[in-house]
C-alpha cells in the first residue's frame, strides 16, 4: 500500500508499505510508520507522537481493507475522514475507529493522507479481439502533479495486422494524454503505451472521485467491438496562501 502525505503548504511525501504488513503507526514520533513531519509547526500542533493506527483486516484480499484507529488522548484531537466518492466527511474522536480502504482520504492536524494500492491494476478483455491492462502506480492527483501508468495491449483476434486505437472517457480532454493513441499489432503480438494525467492547463480539475474509462477498438479489423478499462482518478484538495509584506520604517 502506498500512503501520500500533504501539509498546508502543499510539501508532500510518499511512504510504501508491503501489503501483508498488519499495523500501521501513524504520528509526530520518530518511530511511526508514517511520520507527520512536514516541517510547518502549525499543522503538527495538534498530531500526538502515536496518533493512529491501522490495522488489516482482510490480508489475504486483492483490495486491503483497514481499521483506523484514533489513539490520540483528547477529545478534541479528532481525524477526519473522506470516504472516496463522498462529499462529507466523518468525524473520529479520540480512541474511535473506521474502516477505510485505497481511495480514502485521512486528515490529522494540518496534514492530508491518502490511502493508495501500491500498483492500481485493471484489466478488461473482449474474448477473442484483445487483452487489455492499465497498471498505474496511484490514483491520487496532487496540486501541480502528474499521474503516469502503463497500458498494455495483447491481440487475441486472428486478423492480422489490427489498428487499434486507445482513447479515455470521463476525463477532460486536455488533461489525460495517452503516447502512442493508436498502435498496429499482429496477433499475439504485445505492446505498450503510456498515460498521462494532470490538471487542465486552463483550469483545475475540482477535488473528488472522476470515475473514466479506458476504451480500446480496432474499426478497421474488428468493427463494433471494444475493450473496456474502469478505473477511477481521486484529485486532492487544493490550498491557497497569501502574503503580506510589511515595509519597515
Amino acid at each position: 500500500m502506498l500512503i501520500q502525505v500533504t501539509d498546508s503548504r502543499g510539501w508532500h511525501k510518499e511512504t510504501s508499505f508491503d501489503s501483508d504488513k498488519m499495523l500501521i503507526f501513524i504520528g509526530s514520533g520518530r518511530r511511526d510508520d508514517v511520520i507527520l513531519d512536514g516541517g510547518r509547526a502549525q499543522d503538527a500542533l495538534t498530531v500526538q507522537p502515536r496518533h493512529a493506527q491501522l490495522l488489516l483486516l482482510n490480508k489475504d484480499n486483492a483490495t486491503p481493507v483497514y481499521r483506523l484507529v484514533n489513539l490520540a488522548d483528547q477529545d478534541d484531537q479528532t481525524i477526519q475522514v473522506q470516504v472516496a466518492g463522498q462529499a462529507s466527511e466523518q468525524e473520529l474522536k479520540a480512541f474511535k475507529a473506521a474502516e477505510i480502504a485505497p481511495g480514502d482520504v485521512i486528515r490529522i492536524g494540518g496534514f492530508t493522507l491518502s490511502l493508495a494500492e501500491g500498483t492500481q491494476a485493471r484489466t478488461g478483455d473482449v474474448s477473442y479481439v484483445v487483452e487489455v491492462k492499465l497498471l498505474m502506480k496511484s490514483i491520487q492527483l496532487l496540486p501541480g502533479g502528474t499521474l503516469e501508468g502503463t497500458i498494455v495491449l495483447r491481440h487475441k483476434g486472428p486478423r492480422k495486422p489490427a489498428q487499434f486505437q486507445l482513447e479515455v472517457e470521463g476525463l477532460p480532454e486536455t488533461a489525460c494524454r495517452i503516447t502512442p493513441a493508436s498502435i498496429s499489432l499482429f496477433p499475439d503480438a504485445i505492446a505498450e503505451s503510456t498515460i498521462q494525467i494532470a490538471h487542465p492547463p486552463d483550469f483545475p480539475l475540482e477535488p473528488g472521485s472522476y470515475p473514466f474509462t479506458l476504451r480500446v477498438s480496432a474499426p478497421g479489423a474488428y468493427p463494433g467491438v471494444v475493450a473496456e478499462v474502469q478505473q477511477r482518478l481521486v484529485v486532492q484538495r487544493f490550498y491557497g496562501h497569501t502574503l503580506n509584506k510589511k515595509r519597515e520604517r
